[in-house]
């Protein structure tokens, strides 16, 4: 009896794809972003219900993040907390994806020229940016800064670099937003801003804390939008206008390494 041919079609089908953003994946950067943002381990309803996740499908991608190494769970407490291999991921995103082997001994020998506070500002998402690196030249007088801190996007001479991108509407919108310590009319803020895109630096004269001033040039982005600003934050004493000039034009060639 002839045996007939077997009918591949799974094979040969078209792939179904969607535009969409898939739901567990979500779900499982919301989880790690919620545990990131507590105090401590949290138990299993502690994190479904705030996030508005089904209990059976939260332990799920629970069980696979533990599995991946990504989050830790304590057996004896019944809790969560996130797991040390993103600190190996976080590491391998600062060296490779961010360039940090050309970077940071730039910015170190920087740093201990001037005797500032260098630091690396990448776009976190629309509304924040994240510290990527920081190198100190004279540590007794350093500015205290942790590597992933998050602040908005139109913080300090950063903010006025990544305000080019923003219209004027939305600008004045983030700008009557963010706790001036030194206010400043938004024209005054809109001149800096263009200033800033003129010369290709941009300065913070203490508008944002008075006891410190900053200085920031991109990264280079090659067209695109501004991704990345290095920034020398320089205590009251440091500020004279000639210090001001060579640091910014030394900013401005580290950020085209």
């Amino acid at each position: 009896m002839p045996v007939s041919e077997p009918h591949h079609t799974a094979a040969i089908a078209p792939a179904v794809t969607s535009n969409g953003p898939v739901g567990a994946v979500t779900n499982a950067v919301r989880i790690l972003d919620h545990l990131a943002s507590s105090q401590g381990p949290l138990r299993l309803t502690q994190i479904s219900r705030p996030l508005g996740i089904n209990t059976s499908t939260c332990l799920n991608i629970l069980r696979t993040l533990v599995a991946e190494g990504l989050v830790r769970a304590d057996g004896a407490a019944k809790t969560y907390g996130l797991g040390r291999r993103l600190v190996e991921l976080a590491r391998e995103a600062l060296n490779h994806g961010e360039n940090l082997g050309t970077l940071r001994p730039a910015m170190d020998s920087l740093a201990l020229k001037y005797g500032v506070t260098l630091m690396l500002w990448g776009r976190l998402d629309a509304d924040n940016l994240i510290l990527l690196a920081a190198s100190v030249g004279e540590p007794m007088r350093s500015i205290h800064v942790e590597l992933g801190l998050r602040v908005p996007l139109l913080t300090g001479s950063m903010g006025r670099l990544f305000a080019a991108d923003l219209g004027e509407t939305e600008l004045r919108k983030r700008f009557d937003a963010v706790a001036w310590q030194k206010p400043l009319p938004f024209e005054t803020y809109l001149s800096q801003v263009e200033e800033a895109g003129e010369r290709g630096w941009a300065l913070d004269a203490g508008y944002l804390n008075t006891a410190i001033w900053g200085i920031s040039a991109p990264v280079a982005h090659r067209g695109a939008p501004i991704d990345r600003t290095i920034n020398a934050a320089l205590l009251a004493d440091q500020r004279d206008p000639d210090a001001i000039d060579r640091i910014a034009h030394d900013l401005v060639l580290l950020g085209q390494l």
